[in-house]
């Protein structure tokens, strides 16, 4: 199998750990980056990866590696853009910096590294560019509009510059996991609003209750792993991948109900005595 350069963004810990491994065993050329890689240590006697410091909500800091790794390798073969993080709020009590940092992140920041590597592989003639977004990028639930807000982002613009940059053999994809065995929960920003008194406070307290649960009983990040691995395998991947049978039903229930109401209702009724 051809030995491709990997940069691979929020690879610190969770699933971005787990991808970051799983290509390096395939033999890949992987460039884990992080914001602060001297605190990392759980990479040091795995070959093929090289730690590289980049903050996506830093342009400077995304051209810096950027230019290192072409520098060093004179291509990058696949980007996968996994930086990211969950504020947990309803919609009503999120900050307006509260949203543009949610933003910042997990779409501006996404925006900012495809837009400082496509000219490369325009260059080069080739590339695939991997974008983990979510289920919640097709469906949406009450606690976490802001996040799903930013993942649907992520699917439109892909979907966009899949149907843009084909010319230069230059493939996207987009990835959805669902709820997966991470630290997701723990890194989960809490809306600032929901500290004071609000008619969300019982929802509030249950929900995070019952979102902590569902991520540890989550897909284990491996898995995901090696179906990213088995993407950047694949001559002619498929614009979208959803992680487990259950995601595709869901997938599937969802986009072949033009009004919505199915999923919206199921939402209601799940959620009816929690306020």
């Amino acid at each position: 199998m051809e030995q491709k350069v990997i940069l691979l963004t929020g690879s610190s810990r969770g699933l971005g750990k787990a991808t970051a491994i799983a290509l390096a065993k395939e033999n890949h050329k992987v460039y884990a980056t992080m914001r602060n890689p001297s605190v990392v240590t759980d990479f040091d006697d795995v070959p093929n990866i090289t730690l590289q410091q980049l903050d996506v909500t830093d342009n400077a800091s995304i051209e810096a590696a950027v230019a290192e790794i072409i520098e060093n390798e004179k291509r990058i073969d696949v980007v996968i853009n996994n930086a990211g993080y969950a504020l947990f709020s309803p919609v009503e009590m999120a900050t307006e910096r509260e949203t543009f940092d949610q933003f910042n992140v997990n779409v501006f920041g996404v925006l900012r590294v495809m837009q400082r590597v496509l000219p490369q592989m325009r260059q080069q003639k080739s590339g695939h560019i991997i974008n983990i977004s979510s289920i919640a990028g097709i469906v949406s639930n009450p606690g976490l509009g802001i996040y799903c807000a930013t993942k649907h982002a992520i699917e439109a613009i892909s979907a966009s510059l899949a149907s843009t940059v084909f010319p230069w053999n230059i493939k996207v994809t987009v990835v959805q996991p669902g709820p997966t065995a991470t630290n997701f929960f723990e890194s989960m920003a809490i809306g600032s609003r929901l500290q004071e008194s609000n008619p969300y406070e019982a929802f509030a307290k249950r929900y995070q209750e019952r979102f902590s649960k569902i991520i540890q009983e989550g897909q284990p990040p491996e898995e995901v792993a090696e179906l990213i691995a088995s993407i950047i395998r694949m001559e002619n991947p498929d614009f979208r991948y959803q992680t487990s049978p259950r995601l595709e039903e869901l997938a599937t229930r969802f986009v072949t109900d033009p009004t919505g109401n199915i999923w919206v209702n199921e939402q209601k009724e799940n959620f009816s005595d929690w306020f």
